[in-house]
């Protein structure tokens, strides 16, 4: 335990170091957050906050690890897990970034999104194109495609691709074919396991995304959430995930300073993404894949409220909530952000804490 604690409060005195650095980097080079204008209008005024601070928890838990934990059996995942899904994060920012200053210099070079006519698919060609094109569509429609940066699709086939190689390793290299789930023990899936994990990391790692939107939800959220995953490591003899977690959350602490309300910097999608993918792949490691989601069901009220949205306005049905994801409905109903902030931490405790008893029975 004492060493979880040197951890944490080592990877939180480093990141607090260098973290002046990064933010003065971040504004030199304008590297900021652009606001949607349909988003609540008390957003306006952070017009402009630099993101992608993502970076300080991202390459400080990175860095730490390889120095002082690199265990082969524990540790070598959750570290690639940071970096590729990090590296996808820094892709979407970065893209949107730079689009959004080529609209700005009007120099728009955005594509149209996909529309064609039922004559264009009676050539052979351009008919093996549609189930492809197909999959570019389903994104638009369900209002994922982002008309600058990466597209939805895009940004949902390198998700894929990097939960595909998570499941493979996990399916082929440590001969895992199941699921734990209280009470019940595991739960044989056997081919089924990969398609299911790879859904349910791109779920996570997209549901994390999406609650990043008020000053300190997601990382306060995060903390929690691998502070709870670094007690069940510690109890499961799985020290290097246990200290692996504690310097997250050191970080996370770290970073929070600066993005407390009003914010000064934002994660960005390079954090939520790395974030979220390395929390699952630590819960696969525990053998916690189900209970993650319960530990994490800030995240996932989040991403449902969303896609209820959706699917309620594509019906015809009208909205469901005053805006998703969930915490902007709380927001147009008069909650100042901070007490959003502040009640969905508490509600994201009483998860964790569930999650943390059930991970013993």
């Amino acid at each position: 335990m004492v060493k979880l604690l040197l951890f944490a409060l080592g990877s939180f005195f480093f990141s607090f170091a260098w973290a002046p650095v990064l933010i003065k980097l971040l504004y030199r080079f304008q590297i900021r957050e652009e606001i949607r204008r349909s988003g609540p209008s008390t957003h306006l005024v952070k017009q402009g906050t630099p993101t992608m601070a993502g970076l300080l928890i991202v390459l400080s838990a990175i860095v730490i690890s390889l120095l002082f934990n690199l265990s082969r059996a524990e540790t070598y995942l959750p570290i690639f897990a940071l970096l590729t899904a990090g590296i996808l994060g820094v892709l979407e920012d970065g893209s949107k970034i730079y689009y959004k200053s080529l609209i700005r210099e009007g120099r728009d070079e955005t594509s149209v999104p996909f529309y064609r006519g039922f004559a264009y698919y009676l050539n052979l060609k351009n008919f093996l194109k549609l189930p492809w094109d197909l999959f570019r569509e389903f994104f638009r429609v369900l209002g994922s495609y982002d008309s600058i940066g990466l597209r939805g699709y895009q940004k949902y086939l390198l998700q894929i691709l990097i939960g595909l190689f998570f499941a493979a390793w996990f399916y082929f290299k440590l001969g895992w074919d199941t699921y734990w789930l209280p009470l019940l023990g595991y739960l044989p899936l056997a081919v089924f396991y990969i398609p299911l994990t790879v859904f349910l990391f791109t779920l996570f790692i997209n549901s994390v995304a999406i609650t990043d939107g008020l000053d300190g939800l997601a990382g306060g959220l995060l903390a929690q959430l691998f502070g709870v995953l670094a007690i069940v490591a510690f109890f499961q003899n799985q020290l290097g995930l246990a200290l692996f977690c504690a310097t997250v959350v050191g970080s996370l602490l770290a970073f929070l300073y600066f993005n407390f309300y009003p914010a000064r910097v934002f994660m960005g999608n390079v954090g939520s993404h790395a974030l979220g993918a390395a929390a699952f792949v630590v819960g696969c490691l525990l053998h916690k894949e189900v209970l993650l989601f319960l530990m994490g069901g800030i995240f996932m009220m989040e991403i449902a409220s969303d896609v209820i949205q959706v699917a309620s306005k594509r019906m015809g049905r009208g909205k469901v909530f005053l805006m998703a994801p969930i915490h902007h409905h709380f927001e147009l109903s008069g909650w100042p952000e901070t007490k959003v902030t502040m009640r969905f931490w508490l509600l994201g405790t009483v998860f964790s804490l569930l999650g943390l008893l059930l991970s013993f029975i």
